[in-house]
Order: structure tokens, then C-alpha cells, then sequence
């Protein structure tokens, strides 16, 4: 009888100080059956290229590659990495003719299948035809401690945006972030068989009527924990003028319908029993300490920098901040209340324009901005409508 032959599958990602979270996830992908897994690593400062020489170590097919060179390129087109990174490995992966299937993920995203048992070759086997086959995003949920790994009972948001296995040598006119562009007459559906339909109103996502549970979906790990979340909001470069990321919804703040996606449980305790024991050796333990360490003094200059946020973007602070850490919050509350703006701007409307957009966010912090409006015009009466507004909130305990 003839033998089988699988697909080869590779997996590629884009890692930036992400050393912390290479271990899990080099493992969870390894285990749901990716034979090859290319990451470039880009302007890092971490130990992530120990890390992943010794990931490759413990298994086969794992590669580290720069992506540094990426900075002799123009500004522009720095700003468009992640399309460049990712055409170059696709037209590398044509060249070496090493893999079948590529896929493009980060290290916050995990292919994860329901039974936490299916293999990604046995998808590709259903669809051999497919030339790309798009898989749904959960936005899931942070918990309050860091450095957790994949839980069983997953609960977040469903997502229009998807991520994409590409069949090497399909007719494909474009990478794109998400999803590809491929020739018409194409075959590109979803994980379970339906034709892929773009949504007109989110760039790379897919039509409202397809956004629905599948047995396999990328579970995107963006928030993790509060620390975690605050640590990367710091952009890490000191040549970056703004320090902190401002274009971020606030901790566990992300559009969606709320979905739950609990992994099979026993499927998922031998997973643990297994990640838990990968996880126990003393020179990956070791990586990992440096690793977190580096985590936790990023947080530390993310909650620095709040102190040199300017006043135009007060409005982002409260924003990024929302959902955080009552610590964190009273940080940003603290900043706001005791800045050189409040205590020396003289133009009521300015500082009425800031506390409109700041209530958007955050109406603790509107609150401060709004005392100091009261302090410049005390007889204002849009100034006294809100400050009592405010004050019916406090007296009913919602506001504190």
C-alpha cells in the first residue's frame, strides 16, 4: 500500500521582546502538529534569541532569523513590517520548497482546536482543493495573574478578523495581515467549509453573516493580565517621542459578542500535565526568570511614562488605562490631577474640550477636569450641570 504523505505546515511570527512567551507558545503549536516554525526577530532587547536557541534544542524544525534589517529600509516602509516579513518568508518558502502550507500568526495568537486532539494536517486533508483556509479570531480575556498559560474555559470576544493557512504556489496577488488576495476563480474558505465572503466594513475580515463557532479558532491573547497589558503599552524605543502606546481600548476593553470556548477537558488536562512539564527544566526556567524580569521592569517604565503624557492626550491616557488595576488607574488619576496643565491653564473652554473627551473614557478622571473648569468659571452652567452629575454619582456610590 502506498503511504500517506502529510503536508508539510509551517508557521511564521514576528517576535519583538517577547521571550516571556516564546516557550508556550513554540509548544502549544508543535503539539497541534506544525512541523516547521520561523520566527524573525525584530529590534529586540530581551533574551529572546536564547530563548529560542534553546527551543530549538528541545525540538526539530524551529528557527530564528533577524529581522533587523528591516531598519536600512525607509521610514514608509518600516512602517509596513509585518507585510514585508511576511512576503519575504512566503517567497523564501517557495524557493526552499520546504513546506506546503504556511501560516502567518503572533506570539499572542494560538491555533486551537475545540477537542485540543485535531491536528492542523487533518484540516488541510478536508479541503485538499482549498488554496487558503481562514480560521476566526476570539479576542479572549486577561486574568489578574501574569504569566498564565492557555486556559480550558476560554471567554472573550468574537472577531471579524481571521488568520490564514496559504497553500505554497497558490495564486496569490497579495499577503496581507489577515488574509490573502488570490486570483479569481481562487478556492478560499473557512475552516469549516464555507466560502470566504469580506466584510465591507473591516479591512481583512470576514462578512457578519460568517461569524459564528468554529471547532477550530485563533485564540488571540492580547490583554493576558493587567501587568502584562500595562507593560506593553510601552513602546521601548528612546527614540520614540510618545513612550506609551495610546491606540489601545483599555484592559479587557475589545468590540465583539461575547463568546465562552471551553477546550475538552481532558484533552486539556493532558495538555497541561504536558506544557507543565515541559516547562519544569532548570535551564528553561532560568530564561524564563530573565525573561519575566524584563516583563516586569517594562511595566514599571510604562507607569513612568504616564508622567509625561501631554494634556492633548489626557483623553488617551484615561482610554488605555480603563479596566486596569486600581493602582494603575489612581496612577493615571494622580498624574492628571496634579499636572502643570490643570494647575496653570486659563482657558476654560480648552480645559472644557479636554474634560469632554476624557468623560468619554473615564468619568473619574472627567471628574478632576471638570473641578478645575468649576475652578475658572464657577457660575458656568454647562460647568455646574456636569460637576453635578458628578456628584449625584459619588452621593449614589458609582462614582468614588
Amino acid at each position: 500500500m502506498n503511504e500517506i504523505v502529510q503536508p508539510r505546515v509551517k508557521l511564521v511570527a514576528i517576535a519583538k521582546d517577547e521571550a516571556a512567551y516564546l516557550p508556550e507558545w513554540i509548544f502549544h503549536h508543535k503539539r497541534m502538529g506544525f512541523d516547521l516554525i520561523e520566527v524573525y526577530v525584530n529590534r529586540t532587547t530581551d533574551n529572546s534569541q536564547d530563548m529560542l536557541k534553546y527551543l530549538s534544542s528541545k525540538f526539530s524544525g524551529i528557527s530564528c532569523k533577524s529581522a533587523d534589517w528591516i531598519d536600512y529600509c525607509p521610514a514608509g516602509a518600516q512602517h509596513n513590517l509585518q507585510y514585508i516579513i511576511y512576503s519575504k518568508a512566503y517567497a523564501d518558502t517557495l524557493e526552499a520548497d520546504d513546506a506546503d502550507y504556511v501560516l502567518f500568526l503572533d506570539i499572542d495568537e494560538f491555533w486551537t482546536p475545540k477537542s485540543m486532539a485535531t491536528q492542523v494536517q487533518s484540516v488541510i486533508a478536508k479541503y485538499p482543493k482549498a488554496d487558503a483556509i481562514s480560521f476566526q479570531w476570539i479576542n479572549d480575556y486577561g486574568s489578574d495573574a501574569p504569566f498564565q498559560p492557555l486556559r480550558q474555559d476560554i471567554l472573550g470576544k468574537i472577531n471579524p478578523l481571521v488568520k490564514t493557512l496559504v497553500k505554497v504556489g497558490a495564486p496569490i496577488t497579495k499577503i496581507g495581515y489577515h488574509m490573502p488576495e488570490l486570483d479569481n476563480g481562487s478556492k478560499h474558505i473557512l475552516m469549516d467549509g464555507d466560502t470566504v465572503k469580506r466584510d465591507e466594513r473591516v479591512e481583512e475580515g470576514i462578512a457578519k453573516e460568517l461569524q459564528h463557532m468554529r471547532p477550530v479558532m485563533i485564540i488571540h491573547r492580547l490583554f493576558r493580565s493587567p501587568k502584562e497589558y500595562v507593560s506593553l503599552l510601552h513602546r521601548g524605543r528612546p527614540s520614540d517621542e510618545m513612550q506609551l502606546k495610546l491606540n489601545r481600548g483599555g484592559y479587557n476593553y475589545v468590540m465583539g459578542r461575547e463568546v465562552s470556548y471551553p477546550l475538552n477537558e481532558d484533552n486539556y488536562a493532558q495538555y497541561r500535565q504536558a506544557l507543565d512539564g515541559f516547562l519544569q527544566s532548570a535551564e528553561l526556567k532560568s530564561l524564563l526568570s530573565i525573561a519575566r524580569e524584563f516583563v516586569e521592569a517594562r511595566y514599571q517604565k510604562a507607569l513612568d511614562a504616564v508622567a509625561n503624557i501631554k494634556a492633548k492626550n489626557f483623553h488617551d491616557l484615561a482610554r488605555i488605562f480603563r479596566g486596569c488595576t486600581e493602582d494603575e488607574r489612581k496612577l493615571v488619576f494622580d498624574t492628571i490631577a496634579s499636572s502643570r496643565f490643570l494647575r496653570e491653564q486659563e482657558s476654560v473652554q480648552t480645559v472644557i474640550d479636554i474634560a469632554k473627551k476624557v468623560d468619554e473614557s473615564d468619568l473619574h478622571m472627567g471628574y478632576i477636569i471638570w473641578k478645575r473648569a468649576r475652578e475658572l468659571r464657577p457660575q458656568g452652567p454647562l460647568i455646574q450641570k456636569r460637576i453635578a452629575r458628578y456628584e449625584k454619582l459619588v452621593a449614589d456610590g458609582e462614582l468614588t
